[in-house]
């Protein structure tokens, strides 16, 4: 669709950004392996039916568009990255709280 902006200035916006998105996704995926985050088929399989009810989809649509290989690999790839998104956050809030009961016991 046209934007009414020079394709050049449009990839210059988008950079920062895009380049943003790979380096999280490359320090999530390094932290699950880590860390041993795995995703199993089944849980790609609940994935795939959650999708399916969030979008209000027939299933077997939602199974067409990531049941290949390739769209499983997507999804586990996606799947490791909240994984360890979710692993930094608990150990955060662990940190946090750590950090105030040192300092409360000072």
């Amino acid at each position: 669709k046209d934007i009414g902006l020079p394709l050049s200035e449009v990839r210059e916006e988008l950079r920062p950004r895009a380049r943003h998105l790979v380096k999280l996704s490359l320090l999530l995926g390094a932290i699950a392996e880590k860390e041993g985050l795995v995703v199993g088929a089944e849980e790609i399989d609940s994935h795939i039916e959650e999708i399916a009810r969030q979008m209000e989809q027939p299933l077997e649509r939602v199974q067409g568009l990531y049941g290949s290989p390739e769209g499983r690999s997507y999804l586990r790839q996606r799947m490791l990255e909240q994984k360890a998104g979710a692993w930094l956050a608990e150990r955060a809030k662990f940190d946090t709280v750590m950090r105030s009961g040192v300092a409360d016991a000072d």
